[in-house]
């Protein structure tokens, strides 16, 4: 699988991307969502996996963008607030099916999810 990670926290977003790679998937990074749009239209990857809380573009405003090009695109959303945005988690999980991560989370957690995006 192809995965592109988004988050403004570059030590997360390299973790991520080596927990990812060493299950051999391929993984790029951006740190926000405007680039990570950029990286995402030129990489096409299967599932994309962002923080919500980012400068420029938010994590929600990257997954609606993503889902309007190609709305078979496997979003996973990860925040350390979940209760802050509470119901619009809740409505995006359902409008969109998309997974939440909450961090801090293990390589194991992550690894489960992309197994059941596989």
């Amino acid at each position: 699988m192809k995965i592109l990670v988004v988050d403004d926290n570059r030590a997360l977003a390299t973790v991520v991307q080596e927990v990812v790679e060493s299950r051999e998937h391929t993984a790029k990074t951006a740190g926000d969502g405007e680039s990570g749009y950029s990286v995402y239209l030129d990489f096409e990857p299967d599932v994309v996996i962002t923080d919500i809380h980012m400068p420029k573009k938010n994590g929600m405003q990257l997954m609606e963008a993503i889902l309007k090009h190609n709305p078979r695109t496997k979003m996973v959303l990860m925040t350390g607030s979940p209760r802050i945005f509470g119901k619009s988690i809740d409505e995006v999980r359902e409008r969109h099916r998309v997974t939440v991560l909450k961090k801090p989370f293990s390589s194991f957690e992550l690894l489960g999810v992309l197994k059941n995006l596989e």
